[in-house]
């Protein structure tokens, strides 16, 4: 029994590849030669088509942590995408220590004044545009899917992870002080290895501030407040 590479790719699980080496079979009995199928055939086949799957167990939650850290990256690289192109390098890093002001204010503020912003969502938005700024300091094309992925592998695996860095604190404001002169004193890999660290802190405190229960800020309307 043979099976092409494109056959190959149309898989999509153990039972489905089950039901195909049946139907290959079947069909080579009758024929007594080697059979491939078609795209259309083969997803025909697929037991589980049309139908919702579910993981289970560590596989699920670390499926699930991944999707929200690519979540963010992508949520980054398409405001990146939309800033406009700026002539100069020096430009390009002085857009992002002004993002990195902006956000500052945006901390401060809600420092002063909590009851304004609860959820976090202004801090939330000036969050993205720190990572987006430093984004478009890699030299990838940031619309093209396979930069993308290769973008958010090495923010996910790469880069530094868990610093506990909260956005103006500390060892955040010291490590993006410290991120934004290495990519201005640097080029190549050291910038992109700094910008994707930076990026990492983002997303970070993105997924934090995601992760706010709207029950603990303002508790349930129908006992009072939690």
């Amino acid at each position: 029994m043979v099976f092409t590479r494109d056959e190959l790719r149309e898989i999509r699980s153990v039972e489905h590849f089950a039901v195909v080496i049946e139907q290959k079979r079947r069909r080579q009995v009758a024929k007594m030669s080697a059979v491939m199928l078609n795209q259309d055939e083969i997803r025909g086949l697929d037991p589980r088509r049309g139908r919702i799957g579910f993981a289970h167990g560590v596989a699920a939650i670390e499926r699930v942590i991944r999707e929200t850290h690519d979540n963010c990256v992508n949520l980054i690289l398409d405001a990146a995408a939309e800033l406009p192109l700026l002539s100069s390098d020096d430009e390009v890093v002085r857009r992002a220590a002004d993002r990195l002001e902006d956000l500052s204010r945006a901390v401060a503020e809600h420092r002063d004044n909590p009851d304004h912003d609860p959820m976090w969502r202004e801090v939330h938005a000036a969050l993205v545009l720190v990572g987006a700024a430093f984004a478009t300091l890699l030299e990838e094309d940031l619309r093209d899917r396979f930069a993308r992925k290769s973008i958010a592998f090495d923010v996910r695996v790469t880069a530094p992870q868990k610093l506990g860095a909260s956005v103006g604190g500390t060892l955040w404001n010291m490590l993006s002080a410290y991120r934004l002169q290495e990519v201005e004193r640097g080029a190549g890999h050291v910038r992109r290895r700094n910008a994707t660290a930076l990026i990492a802190m983002v997303v970070e405190e993105l997924i934090s501030i995601d992760q706010i229960d709207p029950w603990d800020v303002y508790g349930d309307p129908e006992i009072g407040e939690a």
